[in-house]
């Protein structure tokens, strides 16, 4: 990735932040709220791989926690755990097809739910488990609003090297 890539990459994802923090809560369906942080986990994960995408879970999650004032610990370990498991499957799954990241972001939801439940178990598990699948259902699309864009700027274009050999 040039150094304008790594830019264009930063600025999408505080972008994705910005949205998170200052419109999200309005943006609420029967109770349930996107979490954008956790879509943006997914993406980093397809588009950097294992160990730059789980830096950028563990950033994200780090905020988020920040922003709620609560768990950080737990947003940290579970988005960075959703990076790093969506990192072991972009060697693996044919990262342009679309339903990829959105099942993704279902599966990583849960995912990282799941683990955040374990480790900060503040729900009883049934209004949980009704949570945890409206919100996956809601943040499924928001990988096709994120994806595209974060994929198309860690491709290596013809004469450049790819993501894996830059420094």
């Amino acid at each position: 990735m040039t150094t304008g890539q790594k830019a264009w990459y930063a600025i999408t994802v505080i972008v994705g932040v910005l949205i998170q923090t200052a419109w999200a809560h309005y943006w609420s369906v029967r109770g349930t709220y996107p979490d954008l942080y956790l879509v943006l986990s997914v993406c980093a994960g397809l588009t950097l791989g294992m160990c730059r995408g789980a830096a950028v879970g563990l950033v994200l999650g780090y905020v988020e926690g920040i922003m709620l004032g609560q768990s950080v610990g737990s947003f940290v370990v579970s988005r960075a755990t959703v990076a790093i498991l969506c990192g072991l499957a972009e060697k693996r799954v044919y990262r342009d097809n679309l339903w990829v990241p959105v099942l993704g972001v279902l599966g990583g939801t849960i995912v990282g739910e799941l683990i955040f439940l374990i480790m900060s178990p503040n729900y009883p598990f049934v209004s949980w488990t009704a949570t945890v699948i409206k919100e996956s259902v809601y943040n499924a699309p928001f990988a096709l609003i994120f994806f595209p864009p974060l994929s198309y700027l860690t491709r290596s274009l013809p004469g450049q090297s790819s993501l894996w050999n830059s420094p």
